[in-house]
């Protein structure tokens, strides 16, 4: 029985310290949406995002295809060390063109800048033209 407590105990000491204020909730559960007009199928290996309260850019590995035309959306990450309030202000992409016989070489994306960059737990940016 013990046990059994032991991991329901650590979650709740877990929600108590995030809300008491002496630590800040990470941003977490967000995606980043955006449409492929390339012509071609990309891979988006790493999303790259400008946090204005830092003041610091913060690259998170990802890995989602999407064919040209289609509008996608990366997996959920955890921002972290961006924190729920921080302004997120822009993003950029690391993609791969696929050629015909495989990956072509990762380039990235201008920086876009995000239409409401308040980061909240549990929400999409974008979409973003690519």
């Amino acid at each position: 029985m013990y046990r059994s407590l032991r991991p329901l105990a650590r979650v709740v000491a877990l929600l108590l310290s995030a809300s008491v204020g002496s630590q800040a909730l990470a941003c977490y559960d967000v995606t980043f949406s955006f449409q492929n007009t390339t012509g071609v199928l990309i891979r988006v290996n790493t999303v790259r995002v400008f946090d204005a309260t830092t003041g610091a850019a913060t690259s998170y590995g990802v890995l989602k295809e999407c064919f040209s035309g289609f509008t996608c959306v990366t997996p959920a990450l955890n921002l972290s060390p961006a924190v729920v309030g921080d302004a997120l202000t822009q993003v950029r992409f690391r993609i791969q063109p696929w050629n015909g016989a495989g990956w072509g070489p990762g380039a990235w994306t201008a920086w876009y800048p995000t239409a409401a960059p308040v980061c909240q737990l549990h929400r999409d940016y974008g979409p973003f033209t690519i």
